[in-house]
């Protein structure tokens, strides 16, 4: 990974997996947009703002007693970064779950406007536009 948003993102899954809310919003735009694809059960689709933005992060967090996430690759172009991302995590109630996903990071002045997640990385690429 190169790039300063390539860096960001580095430093968002970091502030994620630290468990480090306000660094996490710190990367977003006060009108910054989570778009969701609908892979995780009790989620809406969309969050917009960092009050909503926090709401996710309380949304998508409660249910698991532990969870990281890992940039596996990415593409950067033109102010965008697309992560396969590596989901681990173990619920309150003892279920595993070990996944890939993607997410299409969008950036403005060094900040996220829009992240939109998608199911898996071919999803990804097709959604995005952005080529290997």
């Amino acid at each position: 990974m190169s790039g300063q948003d390539v860096e960001t993102v580095r430093a968002l899954v970091d502030a994620w997996n630290r468990g480090d809310l306000e660094a996490t919003v710190a990367h977003f735009d006060p009108d910054g947009t989570i778009r969701l694809a609908g892979i995780f059960p009790g989620l809406r689709r969309e969050y917009r703002g960092l009050g909503e933005i926090r709401q996710w992060w309380r949304d998508f967090r409660d249910p698991w007693e532990e969870l990281t996430v890992s940039a596996e690759r990415t593409i950067e172009r033109d102010g965008q970064v697309l992560v396969e991302v590596r989901f681990n995590a173990r619920g309150r109630d003892g279920l595993v779950v070990e996944r890939s996903a993607a997410a299409l990071c969008t950036f403005r002045d060094g900040l996220l406007i829009e992240f939109r997640t998608f199911g898996d990385w071919g999803e990804a690429l097709e959604g995005s536009g952005l080529e290997e």
